[in-house]
């Protein structure tokens, strides 16, 4: 099993996701956590988002995705699953 610095290395090394944006029709996505930039830009129409595999904190892609739904990016989005 991997300690924790050692989790955070491995989250660091993957390639990160920036926009899904031009996905106009994106709906649904299960991406694991690792994958995903901390700014990370979602389809205007995605209503579930699945981030799987999360073992580092998602504070601030929490705080960037509710950002952008107060902004009105978001109109769709209903649920969020961390696991």
């Amino acid at each position: 099993m991997l300690g924790p610095e050692s989790l955070q290395e491995y989250n660091d090394t993957q390639v990160k996701v920036d926009s899904f944006r031009e996905f106009t029709s994106l709906e649904y996505l299960t991406i694991p956590e690792a994958c995903l930039s901390e700014r990370v830009k979602f389809s205007p129409r995605l209503g579930q988002l699945d981030i799987e595999d999360s073992v580092c904190s998602i504070r601030d892609l929490v705080m960037s995705i509710a950002k952008n739904v107060k902004a009105g990016l978001y109109l769709d989005l209903k649920e969020i699953t961390v696991n």
